[in-house]
């Protein structure tokens, strides 16, 4: 039908050019008007939480004396984690749930969202003594928990995939670490062991020296309230002990310095605070 009426329409045209005296003229053919194709945006791949699996983190005593975990602020406080292939917010940590020596502090103090949750005082010091051949075990949920943006509360995160390195250390800074994959399997042991020694910054993890530099800064920011531990690194410097006196002669009064120094079995902190405003 649409072809008919295009050809009685041509005709009428060329008689219309030979009534004037024209000559007949073919129709000159039309392209078409080129559609220019959609964008498509590229294909971004989306990290994704894994679905987080509840498991147990045990700590396990192999050194042939005793040693002592601190956990005033919960059952996770001996613990942390750090990832290995990808970004983790520097304020997530394992989430936690009280049991019978925190007290509630959990629950009251860092509660979950909506909150929000009470302003507490540092609590009574906690701390667990683990004989030769003892464990420590805290049921973990396989989630993380991090300070909601906004509001005085907690939101439970779950992590992402890969590979992560945990870590322990007792009150005397004996540390432990474990490569893991996350969502873990099976439980997460960790061996507190004299086997093990570091005595240089090349063999110090420095993913483990980050997260742990970050919990002894909180841990003195929730002490020394009036101190600007704000302005203090966020990662530690790591100085190997011979090299430590010179360090020292050259921190300047005013500035704050994290300093992490690798002692074989342990490794020691020192944090360098200014003094308060006046």
């Amino acid at each position: 039908m649409a072809s008919r009426s295009y050809s009685s329409a041509l005709t009428g045209l060329m008689l219309l050019l030979m009534a004037c005296g024209g000559s007949e003229v073919a129709p000159t053919p039309v392209a078409p008007t080129p559609v220019a194709p959609t964008p498509v945006a590229p294909i971004v791949p989306v990290e994704t939480p894994a679905p987080a699996r509840a498991v147990s983190v045990v700590v396990l005593n192999d050194t042939d004396a005793s040693v002592v975990l601190e956990r005033s602020f919960g059952p996770a406080q001996p613990l942390s984690l750090a990832r290995l292939d990808g970004p983790l917010d520097a304020s997530a940590r394992l989430d936690q749930q009280d049991d019978a020596l925190s007290h509630r502090w959990v629950q009251t103090c860092e509660c979950y969202c909506p909150g929000p949750c009470a302003e507490c005082e540092p609590p009574m010091q906690v701390n667990v003594t683990l004989a030769p051949g003892e464990r420590y075990t805290m049921a973990w949920s396989g989630m993380l928990r991090q300070p909601a943006t906004g509001a005085d509360c907690f939101e439970p995160v779950a992590p992402q995939a890969g590979h992560y390195v945990f870590s322990v250390c007792t009150k005397d800074d004996m540390c432990a670490t474990r490569d893991v994959t996350l969502p873990a399997a099976r439980d997460i042991e960790l061996l507190l062991s004299h086997r093990e020694s570091v005595t240089r910054c090349g063999g110090l993890n420095s993913a483990v020296a980050t997260r742990l530099g970050r919990r002894v800064r909180d841990s003195v920011a929730r002490t020394l309230r009036d101190r600007p531990v704000s302005t203090c690194p966020s990662a530690p410097t790591c100085v190997e002990p011979a090299n430590l006196p010179s360090v020292l002669a050259q921190t300047r009064p005013g500035e704050c310095a994290l300093l992490a120094i690798p002692r074989g079995n342990e490794v020691e902190y020192r944090v360098f605070l200014p003094l308060p405003a006046t």
